[in-house]
């Protein structure tokens, strides 16, 4: 590079088996905009990504996505070491933890793919709407300890409630989600339908989705309650215990998102700007009470998953807060490598002390097109590129051919002594 910088050559074409690094490939950016035709060719690099962002439930931090070839072996590591390896299938890998501390890296089939930003969530409250009683009390029990600030509003009989919290309208300034247990939240029905079209999350459980205000924003129509196949709640099946309304007749825009016993028990939507989840299982606190082993523990985290699909995200963006930007919580899973392993590895991921801005690079191959075009044989015809999104105009080294000037000239010519013939103007 160097010496290419001081003496340019006319034509650099590199053979690579991984894509170069960020700076390498701004330097080879800068050659090619002062003149040298830059290309580049390499057969089986995968075309990886890697996006990091945060997750709004409050027990699972980030949510960490890779795109990977089907079948590769990927690995992913932050600053304190390595996090996960698995094995891709589809299009990638998606994992959550409680958090990172950055830069993230995935390393797929020798290609490193790293993000070092990350947007933050600002936190807003759940509020729980139902009838005083065992689901709403388990409920919101299973939302506050997974880390969610709840209100909650529970009625015990006829113009009687029982406020948690104060709640007066559904907006998104202080709410990401409305729990909807039961029909008892008719009253409400016009508020939370608005809430949802301007982007809220609504979760709409048992015989909530019942209620006419809350007809329209439904994944679908509830069926007639279907008992339960067992009493027994197993670790690996605890939800056939449960007694639930299926969806039969789903709406068009409707996404399935559980099956059981052949009937649709979850589905949800988008309304507006919002997402609407519909739940048909009731009385789920029988699962937390009577379930096997950490019955109360998969409770919970289950009621949190289902509410932060449907939460509304106030994002605050990278750069307004320095949170993310020095690192985060402990990851999912501590390394067990030594520290001569994990200094090895921090080399080959090129995890060092720079800014962070300067070391993300979450799509290698697809910024390397970007930068330099497609790959290309060594001994094809090549052209100096535009840059379309530069504010510095490239050199143009190539020129039209003499005589496709000339045909050029004479089509103009006879076009405008046709018009003159015509009297055209």
């Amino acid at each position: 590079m160097p010496a290419w910088t001081v003496s340019a050559a006319g034509t650099i074409h590199l053979e690579i088996d991984t894509v170069p690094d960020r700076e390498t490939r701004e330097w080879l950016v800068a050659l090619r905009r002062n003149g040298t035709t830059v290309g580049w060719s390499g057969a089986g690099i995968p075309g990886t990504a890697l996006a990091i962002s945060p997750v709004a439930s409050p027990a699972i931090g980030v949510g960490i996505r890779v795109a990977a070839p089907a079948g590769s072996r990927v690995e992913i590591s932050d600053a304190l070491g390595v996090v996960d390896t698995v094995t891709a299938s589809g299009g990638g890998v998606s994992l959550r933890t409680k958090g990172v501390a950055l830069p993230v890296v995935a390393l797929v089939s020798g290609q490193v793919a790293r993000a070092s930003e990350m947007d933050s969530l600002l936190p807003k409250r759940v509020a729980v709407i139902g009838r005083a009683g065992w689901e709403s009390k388990f409920v919101t029990a299973a939302l506050e300890e997974s880390g969610w600030s709840v209100d909650a509003r529970l009625s015990v009989a006829p113009g009687i409630d029982v406020n948690q919290g104060d709640i007066r309208t559904f907006d998104t300034a202080r709410y990401a989600a409305v729990v909807v247990l039961d029909s008892s939240a008719a009253r409400f029905g016009n508020g939370i339908a608005t809430f949802v079209r301007r982007g809220g999350g609504v979760i709409l459980a048992g015989n909530g989705a019942r209620v006419a205000a809350l007809n329209p924003i439904a994944a679908g129509k509830p069926g007639m309650r279907v008992r339960p196949r067992t009493i027994s709640f197993t670790r690996d099946s605890p939800r056939r215990a449960l007694a639930f309304e299926p969806i039969p007749n789903l709406r068009t825009d409707a996404v399935v998102i559980e099956v059981q016993d052949g009937r649709v028990a979850i589905a949800a939507r988008r309304e507006g700007s919002g997402r609407v989840v519909q739940v048909g299982y009731d009385e789920t606190w029988r699962w937390r009470l009577m379930g096997e082993g950490e019955a109360a523990e998969a409770h919970r985290e289950w009621w949190s998953d289902i509410v932060a699909g449907a939460a509304y995200r106030a994002e605050r963006k990278i750069g307004a807060d320095g949170r993310f930007w020095v690192g985060g919580p402990p990851p999912m899973k501590q390394s067990t490598a030594t520290q001569a392993s994990l200094q090895h590895q921090s080399d080959a991921a090129g995890i060092t002390s720079m800014p962070s801005h300067l070391r993300s690079d979450p799509a290698p191959l697809a910024h390397l097109i970007n930068d330099l075009g497609p790959s290309r044989s060594p001994h094809a015809a090549s052209f100096s590129p535009t840059c379309p999104f530069s504010l510095v105009p490239c050199p143009f080294t190539t020129l039209l051919p003499a005589w496709m000037l000339f045909t050029l000239l004479v089509t103009l010519l006879a076009e405008w002594a046709s018009r003159r013939l015509r009297g055209a103007p």
